[in-house]
């Protein structure tokens, strides 16, 4: 059980079930190791403790199983939007089709505010809003609707961790979504993510077998470029709605970009 610092800790609590075993959140704890002392900024002797950086007043437990959260997301390191945005959407979408969606954007703001913590409000306020704006997008246009339903988050795909499963309970077909939080506006999807998509996509053809429909990369700054990658077909392009998240786009399939 990991703590967290929250506002609140019944609201965390009412959505995190016993069902959240199979969900887990993959950081990298390296990045939150603190710089080397130089000795200059040392405290006196009769300093009795480190000034405490700021959190909420009431932690809140996760279940993970693995992987762990830095222990500050404070807007000050640019992964820290898609710590918050991915640790969110592992949290909600195992109770999502039970969720309001009048009510969803005040929780996801809930879930969101109660993960960031750090010293400086506005930094805490922008990455808290980022964030929750992506886990909004993702939950309200992307997540499917039933019959499909959460296979896991975190996956573990034999080839890398993908950010979410989905099976569809009627045919068995299952795909995983790579979101990439970045914002800035892009004409392509790099080669290092497609690299990535095709590393998952092995590992669910091992796993899935022709039931593997592939990966599908939302890259929040560039939704138009929303792709299905297969190691076995070409890259599509896709528009998708939450009945039909591998719906083609128009544009159909384009084998040449990266």
């Amino acid at each position: 059980m990991l703590q967290f610092p929250s506002r609140t800790r019944t609201t965390v609590r009412s959505i995190v079930g016993k069902e959240d075993t199979a969900c887990a959140i993959g950081t990298d704890d390296r990045s939150s190791s603190s710089r080397a002392s130089t000795g200059a900024d040392q405290p006196r002797a009769d300093t009795r403790r480190p000034k405490r950086v700021k959190r909420g007043p009431n932690p809140i437990g996760v279940i993970m199983p693995s992987l762990a959260l830095p222990k500050e997301l404070s807007g000050y390191r640019p992964q820290d939007v898609g710590l918050v945005t991915h640790a969110a959407i592992a949290i909600l979408a195992p109770a999502l089709p039970g969720l309001d969606p009048v009510t969803l954007p005040e929780r996801v703001l809930d879930i969101t505010g109660a993960l960031v913590n750090g010293d400086n409000h506005n930094r805490r306020r922008v990455l808290m809003l980022t964030a929750a704006g992506h886990v909004c997008t993702y939950l309200r246009r992307f997540a499917p609707t039933a019959p499909w339903e959460l296979l896991g988050c975190e996956f573990d795909t034999g080839g890398g961790r993908t950010d979410v499963a989905w099976r569809h309970t009627e045919t068995g077909v299952v795909f995983f979504d790579e979101i990439k939080t970045h914002n800035r506006s892009i004409s392509q999807i790099s080669d290092r993510v497609i690299a990535q998509a095709n590393r998952q996509a092995v590992g669910g053809m091992e796993q899935f077998g022709d039931l593997f429909a592939g990966v599908r990369i939302l890259p929040f700054g560039a939704l138009h470029l929303v792709t299905l990658a297969h190691p076995a077909s070409k890259r599509i392009l896709l528009s998708p709605t939450q009945a039909e998240p591998l719906r083609q786009s128009d544009a159909s399939t384009h084998g040449s970009s990266s």
